[in-house]
């Protein structure tokens, strides 16, 4: 990832080649009106997005090509949940987004699928035009970098607007797509922190700028989990099996017997990803809020409520005890809050109301029976669990009660697909995002819709 320099551009900044290239594929989310969220919603399957046409046939095109390549009996291995094909799409934006380098910029459609290539740092060269010294006007090549570096050899700075402004046209007509259904991630600001951080992280600090610069160093999110998460060299104090953070905090979560089996296991599997999008494994980053803190964030109210005192800092054993508590307790509410809400009085005050049908119209889309629970559980519960762990199980439940409020039940089955799986809430995340129905609806926002597919993302990621 090493540049060198090559000139001077426009505005007097010098500007650089890159000396060596990785390739990669990459991707970014938005909203829709009711009939039309409806629409995208049920016409996943078809479709690569909400609008985004052309990328659905470079997404399938990957997919088949997958296919070609493999044998007969591992195509009969994999199991395909057609009602998941959208939730899939978007998860596999923000896996992309894990994944990215420093130097590249990931676009997105506006159901989050990710749009062709990534695109690495590289100057460009285009033709502007100026008035001339006899007051003619006159074309000139001008030059557009993504930005002036420091002496570090990182962006002097975020990404140059003008660049970007470039690249999303450009990457627009390539994919035959509008630049309004299509946006931009990168990872670049989150890198340049840390390195502005190199007193408090000297090591994480060191190994991106070696990256930068052409050696062997932290290249992708998905790397600065690993050297705080998965590295041997940061063991678990007091662990006698001397192990990881993340293999720790996976192995050893436990939860209250209430919660079923089938719902334990799942948040097993999400928790190290949990970690990740949290705090990278690393207690020592800025904070989510005012009082979280910790690998898992965890707010003092919450350390409290589990016996122990918010002023003193845990240790990582001890976040670990509270978040399988948290977790045992976010099962119970957010049920009850399925069941359940605030209303708010014209007089001020609020008043509990119970609202059964909300979790029973929910719960019947998955069918009936055993089966029909664990797909519950796995493609509807567990997800609205982790997304309460950030966004909290009251406002999950105010923004499920709006929704059943605002489909019928035949739009919801049609949204939940056939046979059930993740699309149902995925659909959901996206209607909260502008639920404004009242006060604790507000209180879903662009961070809460993309929460666990951030997660989900991550935790695949690190499966590689």
């Amino acid at each position: 990832m090493a540049f060198e320099q090559s000139g001077m551009n426009n505005a007097g900044y010098p500007t650089y080649e890159r000396k060596r290239k990785k390739e990669t594929v990459q991707k970014k989310p938005k909203t829709m009106t009711r009939r039309g969220f409806l629409r995208g919603a049920a016409s996943s399957a078809m479709t690569a997005g909400a609008l985004g046409g052309v990328v659905g046939t470079a997404f399938l095109k990957e997919s088949e090509d997958r296919e070609e390549a493999m044998s007969e009996s591992e195509m009969e291995s994999v199991e395909v949940l057609p009602s998941s094909e959208s939730f899939e799409r978007e998860r596999l934006g923000w896996q992309r987004w894990w994944e990215l380098r420093y130097d590249q910029v990931l676009f997105v459609d506006e159901s989050g699928a990710p749009v062709g290539q990534v695109v690495d740092f590289e100057n460009f060269i285009v033709q502007r035009t100026r008035t001339g010294a006899d007051g003619q006007p006159e074309e000139f090549d001008y030059l557009l970098a993504p930005g002036g570096l420091d002496d570090s050899g990182m962006l002097a700075g975020n990404i140059a607007g003008e660049w970007l402004r470039y690249v999303e046209a450009r990457h627009a007509r390539e994919y035959d797509v509008s630049t309004d259904e299509i946006s931009q991630r990168n990872v670049t600001q989150e890198f340049e922190s840390a390195v502005s951080r190199a007193d408090d992280e000297p090591e994480l600090a060191q190994s991106i700028l070696d990256a930068v610069n052409g050696g062997n160093g932290i290249e992708t999110m998905v790397d600065v989990v690993q050297y705080y998460g998965m590295n041997p060299e940061k063991m678990v104090r007091g662990d006698r099996q001397e192990r990881t953070r993340s293999e720790y905090l996976e192995q050893e979560i436990e939860f209250h017997n209430r919660v079923p089996q089938l719902v334990q296991d799942e948040l097993r599997g999400f928790v190290v990803g949990l970690a990740a999008q949290e705090s990278r494994f690393n207690a020592g980053l800025p904070k989510n809020s005012v009082t979280a803190e910790g690998v898992m964030q965890l707010k003092d109210d919450v350390r409290e409520e589990n016996g122990y005192d918010p002023e003193r800092r845990l240790s990582f054993r001890e976040e670990v005890d509270v978040a399988g508590k948290h977790f045992s307790n976010i099962y119970t509410r957010v049920r009850h809050w399925m069941q359940n809400e605030i209303v708010p009085q014209e007089g001020g005050g609020t008043v509990r109301r119970e609202r059964p049908e909300t979790y029973e119209r929910l719960r019947a889309l998955f069918g009936e029976g055993q089966e029909g629970e664990q797909l519950w559980q796995k493609h509807f519960l567990v997800p609205c669990m982790i997304n309460a762990y950030n966004a909290g199980s009251w406002t999950i439940g105010a923004c499920l009660h709006a929704l059943v409020d605002a489909y019928t039940d035949e739009e919801l089955r049609e949204m939940a697909g056939e046979p059930v799986g993740y699309d149902l809430f995925r659909a959901f995340t996206h209607f909260a995002k502008d639920c404004d129905v009242n006060q604790y609806t507000q209180q879903y926002g662009p961070d809460a819709q993309a929460y666990f597919f951030s997660i989900a993302g991550v935790t695949e990621a690190l499966k590689t």
